[in-house]
Formats: C-alpha cells, structure tokens, sequence
C-alpha cells in the first residue's frame, strides 16, 4: 500500500493522461467555485472524480457535526446511483483513512498485506481502490472513495496526487456551500421572525387603540361636564391626562406605522393632487406646533409652472409632516423653518424641501438617518416627546418617509453644513407623473 510519501518518490514524467487530468483539475477548480448548493455540488464533484480516476464506482462521505462519517452520494462510472441502503465498501479503507486523515492507494488489493484478508474486500470482488480525505482549514470535511474490481493500472502515485488536489478544492467548496446553507437557513429564519415582530406590533397597536379610544371618549364627556360640574381644580389634571393620552395614541399610530416600513408600491392609492393645495394644508396643520415653540414656517410655493401630480395623498402629507416634526424638535425656540416647492418641467419632478435652522447633521450620520429606530445622538440621552427640543420619537418617521418617496419613484435626502451645525435641508423629489412600476 502506497503512502503520500511513497506516491511522491514514484512520481513520473507527466504523460496525456496527466495532461488531460490537469485539465479536469482546473476544470473542477473552476465549477466547484461557483456552485453554492451542497446537493448539487456533491453530485458534480463525484462526476469529476470518477472521470478522473477511471474507477468502476465512486462514493462521497461527510462528517457530521458530531464527528460521525455519513454517506451522502453514490454512483457507477455508468451513472448508476448506489442508494445508501446498498452500499458497500471497504471499510477497513474507510475506517483507516477517516481515523488518520492520511491517503490511500492500492491497484491491487489482493497483493496487499493486512487488507488481502478483509471480509468486505473479498466479498466485494474488490481489487483496487483509492480513498483520501477532505480537509480544510485544519477541519474534516469528509473523504472521497473509489473501487474497482479490476486491477487498476491507472491508480498510480500520480493519479493519488491528482486525486488529493481535488479533494483540497473539494474540500473548501463544500465548507463554502455549507457555509451559504446556514446563512441562507439563518435568513430564513430572520425573516420569519421579523414576520412574527410585525404580527405582533399589529396586533399590540390594536390593542392599544381600543381602551384608547374609549378612554379618551369618558375624558372628553368628563372635561366637558355632560355628567356634572368640573372643579377647577380639576381641570388641569385632567388636561395632563388628556395629554399623555393623546401622547399614546400617537405611539398607537407609530407602531401602526411601523408595517408601511415593509410595504410596497402596491399600497399607494395615486390619484391627481394639486401639491399647492397639499402644501398649504400641512402648512395650516403644522401651524399649532411651530408657535408652540414660538417658531415661524414660511411657506414658499412656485406658482409659475403646474404643480399638479399623481400622488398618494395621505402618504406624500406624512412625509412632510414628518419632516417638518423633525425640524420643529432639532432647532430651538424661536427658529425660523421654511416648506418650499419648485418644480421642473424639463425633468418633470416636484421638489418639496424643508429647511430649519437646527443643530444640524454629522455628515457621517446624513444616511444612516433613513434607518428604521436610528436616532441621533447616545441612545442613553433619549427621551420621548412631540414637539420639545431634541426630544425623539420612535425614530420611523424618516425611514417611513424614504419607503414612501421612493415608492412614488421618487429620492430623498439631507443637507447640512459640513460641520453638522445651524441647520438641515431635507429635500425630496418625486415624478409629476406616476412610474409605469407605481402606477395601479
């Protein structure tokens, strides 16, 4: 029986055989490579080596987690599948190679001292085999077995060579598959997972809302006094009641919000909107928070072009309020901010921007912004609120405003002075007319 050390002293001159066996190496090198599924590249692999090695049949065995060898794909050189409850082989060959990781190569079994004897080989008919092991990075990957019943002239210490290489780019293609397996089963389960969260936030939101809303019902006939007088020691208790109520509600909306975050163009409902019209609405709602802040909004409208496009309204309104909540938290009192629109008929897009005179935004920050929960800042300084300086929500409201946009076909993005200070423009595009993709 040949060694690795003994196939490397009869090493030979290269011949057709080993010309046509390096072509196969490359060959292998190079499908091996691009082959991701572990069941399809098993079955490749087998392919090659039974081309390369010429033998009457062919097996792959993998090591389990646990160390245990399994067999995993079996065939004929005909390409006759041998089912795992039909296989047989020696497993004096097997056993011995998977315990010492070294290779084996015999072109005559029955010449062979300590395997001559072996029931398996005998009952087998067999007369030459070859198994080496797959090893990668230092791990056990699993071995690769052929046979003949023939003595084979063509298992020589080349071939043993040839057939170590590409257990070696066996070895590492099959580490990658399985790789790509478990990250493709991790993502599954991510997504299953993230699956059960919006289920639940669903179903949380909801349930919010019910006692919300009859609460607030039983607060407003109170305050009102339909049932009796109300105290007037009463009332401004009743009014911080009233207040952090409303407060819930708007976390009710926000988790509601949270599925829009996973939703698609198919959800917009696209109808003709006259954006002036849109403009001077949100204008007019978002009034009562800016001079609670004792802010100014100006609004700045082109007039000299149409600005009639197909939105979905309710959904383009949220994304200016959002941004114009953001701007009435991160600048002081007393700031001014600023709605604008311009339109361009050349490229046929609105241009809705919102600009504050804030604290402003790192520049290495200007993306990450758009991410779901992102807020900026140590988290450990976070504190709720609506509309009071540097107080922070959720962190969707930007990261619903970018689905929405760019469900629209539109971009948005941020400005700000290179040293993140005094003041943001948030800006956001989107076609006059709807992408044929958006359209419904």
């Amino acid at each position: 029986m040949k060694t690795r050390n003994q196939a490397i002293g009869d090493f030979k001159e290269p011949s057709a055989k080993d010309d046509r066996s390096l072509e196969i190496l490359l060959s292998i090198s190079r499908d091996l490579g691009a082959i991701l599924d572990l069941d399809e590249l098993l079955e490749r692999l087998l392919d090659k080596v039974l081309e390369v090695t010429a033998a009457e049949r062919g097996f792959l065995m993998l090591f389990s987690d646990k160390g245990t060898l399994e067999f995993r794909v079996g065939r004929t050189v005909d390409g006759m599948p041998i089912k795992r409850e039909h296989i047989r082989i020696s497993r004096s060959i097997v056993q011995k190679v998977a315990r010492t990781l070294e290779p084996l190569s015999c072109s005559d079994l029955l010449e062979e001292e300590g395997l001559s004897q072996q029931q398996s080989i005998l009952s087998l008919g067999l007369r030459s085999a070859m198994c080496v092991p797959m090893v990668s990075r230092g791990k056990k990957v699993g071995l690769i077995y052929v046979d003949s019943q023939q003595i084979a002239e063509g298992f020589t210490a080349r071939d043993l060579e040839l057939f170590q290489a590409l257990a070696q780019h066996a070895a590492t293609a099959i580490e990658n598959a399985r790789l790509f397996t478990d990250l493709q089963k991790a993502h599954e389960s991510l997504l299953a997972l993230d699956a059960r969260k919006s289920d639940f936030i669903t179903i949380l939101s909801h349930e919010l809302r019910t006692p919300l809303t009859c609460i607030m019902g039983y607060v407003e006939v109170v305050k009102e006094g339909r049932l009796a007088r109300v105290p007037d020691e009463i009332r401004r208790p009743m009014e911080i009641i009233e207040n952090n109520l409303q407060r819930l509600a708007g976390i009710s909306v926000n988790l509601a919000n949270l599925s829009r975050l996973k939703s698609s163009k198919e959800r917009l409902t696209l109808s003709e909107t006259d954006m002036v019209a849109l403009l001077q609405d949100v204008h007019s709602e978002m009034l009562s928070f800016v001079q609670a802040r004792r802010q100014t909004l100006e609004l700045l409208l082109d007039r000299t072009t149409p600005t009639v496009a197909w939105v979905d309204h309710e959904a383009i309104s949220t994304v200016i309020e959002n941004l114009l909540l953001n701007a009435i938290r991160f600048s002081p009192d007393g700031a001014e901010l600023t709605l604008s629109m311009v339109t361009s008929e050349a490229e046929g897009s609105i241009r809705v921007s919102v600009a504050d005179t804030g604290i402003g935004i790192p520049e290495n920050e200007r993306e990450a912004i758009f991410a779901p929960f992102h807020t900026l800042g140590s988290i450990d300084h976070h504190y709720s609120g609506s509309i009071e300086f540097c107080s922070g929500g959720m962190g969707i409201g930007l990261a619903i405003a970018r689905t929405d946009v760019e469900a629209h076909g539109g971009k948005i993005w941020a400005e700000s002075r290179a040293d993140g200070r005094e003041g943001t423009v948030f800006h956001f595009t989107i076609p006059a007319q709807p992408a044929a993709d958006s359209a419904q």
